[in-house]
């Protein structure tokens, strides 16, 4: 029974993120900040490429079902505060290691805004 849990409330994150690089990505092209050709969406592949497997290592390492805190909402909170950070410093690091591909900074950070918050607001 907790095993279908842990998989379902992995599921819902890897959505979220699926969905939070689509919206970071509509916030950083179609906010008119100036004349902006949005790239096509080879960075939005690579992205999900990168951060949905980084995401279950992170999940099952950290053990973010958060199922065991009980009701403790700052220790929840805290740990995927922490696993979220831990995530896009590793999007960071291999976007900006692979030369071929340059991904907007306001993009990652419009994508730890709404990843992160999304993600608390998914177990409170």
């Amino acid at each position: 029974m907790k095993r279908r849990y842990l998989l379902f409330i992995l599921g819902l994150d890897l959505l979220w993120i699926l969905a939070s690089i689509g919206i970071s990505w509509c916030l950083r092209y179609w906010i008119p900040l100036g004349p902006v050709q949005p790239p096509g969406l080879r960075l939005v592949e690579f992205s999900a490429a990168v951060a949905l497997p980084v995401w279950t290592v992170i999940f099952f390492a950290k053990r973010l079902d958060c199922l065991q805190d009980g009701s403790d909402e700052f220790a929840t909170s805290s740990r995927l505060m922490n696993a979220s950070v831990l995530l896009v410093l590793m999007m960071v690091a291999v976007i900006f290691g692979s030369h071929d591909l340059a991904q907007s900074r306001i993009e990652l950070i419009y994508f730890a805004i709404v990843f992160t918050s999304g993600v608390v607001m998914l177990r409170l």
